[in-house]
């Protein structure tokens, strides 16, 4: 096996990279949060000019397109280590639709994060259940607290 030495390394190509992973996880994760089909084709604004490489490479692995240039209307920023990239709001989801779908999941997790913690409040559970179960419990709130948390903020970023 070839042996790596220190002076065969390109720290900028490895900061490149870092932030090419970086977007392409950024976006898939927009996508999944606003349930974007993959065959569903959007702009990602780059707001300056960026190597033909990045473009192509983003694209071909995101299935979207990267004009340089401000994104017009309401934007969500998608921020990198080294750029900032911005996808318009109404090109990517039915505005209205998706508030109405984000405040129906947070009233039905609402309603398990206080059965929870009314559960967890409560003595008799807690002496009675086994305490990996109450363990298990506890991180389960905390997960769902989390989940909360990102749906509000993705309700923010809508208004």
């Amino acid at each position: 096996w070839p042996k790596a030495h220190g002076t065969d390394r390109d720290a900028q190509v490895e900061n490149d990279f870092h932030d090419i992973q970086e977007m392409v996880t950024k976006i898939r994760n927009l996508r999944a949060q606003y349930k974007i089909p993959y065959s569903k084709s959007f702009s990602v604004f780059t707001g300056q000019e960026t190597a033909p490489e990045t473009t192509m490479i983003i694209d071909n692995l995101c299935k979207v397109s990267t004009p340089s240039g401000q994104a017009p209307g309401r934007v969500i920023k998608l921020i990198t280590a080294q750029k900032t990239y911005a996808v318009t709001l109404d090109e990517v989801v039915d505005v209205e639709q998706e508030k109405q779908r984000l405040h129906k999941e947070l009233n039905q997790l609402e309603k398990y994060l206080a059965g929870q913690e009314k559960k967890l409040s409560s003595t008799e559970f807690i002496s009675k259940a086994p305490v990996e179960i109450v363990e298990k419990e506890k991180a389960n709130l905390a997960l769902k607290q989390a989940e909360k948390r990102h749906l509000e903020e993705a309700l923010q970023q809508l208004d």
